[in-house]
């Protein structure tokens, strides 16, 4: 697509934290939180075509057929994303529905999908605009029927979605439930959803697992657990490959605990878990029952837009002033987990900014949201 910008074509944007897209040469965001409903005879003809290969997808599961699931999928979220990034409104809420069922993005845990699938149905949902630009040629969609349509899904998950999503002020299952009446007018019946129980400590090894992944391997990590949730993840085996065995090579992590609704004292210390020896006497210190925060600060695998010096100066930022950065993410940021990639940081180090001040402003610009942006 071209960015409005620049004026440049962006074969592959800067994928956020929050869901949204930017050039990757100017770092603008290419679908903002109000985007303009269009709709071109070029973008409705990805869309129908990514549906294609999503009921392909779901046809041959059905089927039991699953050689070419991952391909079939990979398709069409690829497809629905280019249209969504030119403002197709059905592709926007599509994209909140496969970050919803968990269809993309496997290194990031359930919260943070439901948070970039809020993003999406709320775009739509909430959008000021009752009105669609439809190319000629182009199919017209009825938008008020979409908004309901983006109200009933984002409700249906927010009542499903893991609790410390569901007790956090912007997801609120009767506050959000509110201003879809007080917007759309109409009264919203999700139906009745089964909330998400999750298992956290394969989630998070699942996450860890792809500190060394050659395509995207993320930078820093918070995961809220119990002590009994730490624990387990310590006893995960995949193969050769452990959370000890990640900690021994280049993954760094630690631990520091928090109050049970997820806040960290600045009196409090991260401990390190850096062998096999320290990590058992660290286990072996906390109780089934406590809290805390996991944290993890990777420079392996394969990071495009930050080299060993941004990395470096990425983990002195989190890791500087006991840790004070990392301490604002996690009370400012709605006591939430947390997975950051390179193109986070890339975002803000426009001009002459530092890695270190890209970390820092980044932090700032979640907090702001309150964990919601």
């Amino acid at each position: 697509m071209r960015c409005d910008s620049c004026k440049r074509e962006v074969e592959q944007p800067l994928e956020l934290y929050d869901g949204s897209w930017a050039c990757n040469f100017c770092r603008k965001k290419l679908v903002n939180e109000q985007p303009e409903f269009r709709i071109t005879k070029k973008n409705d003809s990805l869309f129908k075509l990514s549906e294609i290969y999503y009921y392909q997808w779901l046809t041959e599961s059905a089927a039991g057929d699953f050689a070419a699931d991952v391909s079939l999928i990979e398709n069409a979220v690829e497809l629905c994303k280019s249209a969504a990034m030119t403002g197709h409104p059905e592709a926007i809420l599509k994209m909140g529905y496969y970050y919803d069922k968990d269809y993309v993005e496997a290194n990031r845990g359930e919260d943070v999908r439901c948070r970039i699938a809020y993003a999406y149905y709320s775009s739509v949902c909430f959008n000021n605009s009752d009105t669609v630009n439809v190319e000629e040629g182009a199919d017209y969609v009825d938008i008020q029927a979409l908004k309901i349509k983006a109200a009933t899904l984002m409700l249906r998950m927010l009542a499903a979605a893991p609790p410390e999503l569901r007790i956090s002020p912007s997801f609120r299952f009767e506050d959000v439930k509110a201003s879809v009446r007080n917007r759309l007018g109409v009264e919203v019946e999700p139906g009745f959803s089964e909330p998400v129980h999750i298992n956290k400590s394969e989630q998070t090894f699942r996450i860890l697992q792809s500190f060394d992944n050659t395509m995207r391997a993320p930078v820093f990590g918070i995961f809220r657990l119990s002590g009994a949730e730490l624990k387990a993840l310590f006893s995960i085996r995949d193969g050769n490959l452990t959370a000890t065995r990640m900690a021994e090579k280049r993954l760094w992590m630690d631990c520091i605990p928090c109050t049970s609704d997820g806040r960290v004292g600045q009196t409090e210390n991260f401990v390190a878990l850096s062998n096999n020896n320290r990590i058992k006497q660290v286990l072996s210190g906390i109780d089934d029952e406590d809290c805390l925060y996991l944290r993890f600060i990777n420079d392996a695998g394969n990071h495009v837009y930050l080299g060993r010096q941004d990395l470096n100066a990425v983990s002195r930022a989190f890791r500087k002033n006991e840790d004070a950065l990392t301490k604002r993410l996690i009370n400012g940021g709605g006591q939430m987990d947390y997975t950051l990639f390179d193109d986070d940081f890339y975002m803000y180090m426009e001009g002459f900014k530092t890695a270190r001040k890209a970390a820092v402003k980044l932090v700032e610009n979640i907090c702001i949201g309150g964990g919601t942006k």
